[in-house]
């Protein structure tokens, strides 16, 4: 898979819905945002507070950042992204995948909002 597609899949996960996130996550991924939501451990307990969000009608990743290891593919950008109803959002992200037989696995996710 190559770098076109690991990105494709990132930006899949902010403007689809859970489904995409049942078929990435690995079963203990980890992800970190801002308070009040704080720090996710687990599909499920991440897919269910996530459900609870609208989704994003459009996101813009710049300042795109690769690493490769082995399986493992690090990414880490800066996004701006959009949805109705609510100010633009900006952040400093990262995730971490691993490249398995069927297919990618998002290992952790991080958002730093940019004020």
């Amino acid at each position: 898979m190559g770098d076109e597609a690991i990105w494709a899949a990132e930006r899949a996960l902010w403007i689809e819905g859970a489904d995409r996130f049942r078929e990435t996550l690995a079963p203990d991924c980890v992800m970190a945002f801002a308070e009040p939501v704080g720090i996710l451990q687990g599909r499920e307990t991440i897919i269910a507070t996530l459900e609870q969000a609208p989704r994003w009608r459009s996101v813009e990743m710049t300042d795109t950042r690769t690493a490769v290891t082995g399986p493992v593919v690090v990414l880490a950008y800066r996004a701006l992204a959009q949805r109705d109803g609510s100010p633009d959002y900006r952040a400093l992200c990262s995730s971490t995948y691993s490249r398995e037989p069927a297919g990618l696995c998002l290992l952790q996710h991080q958002q730093t909002p940019l004020t």
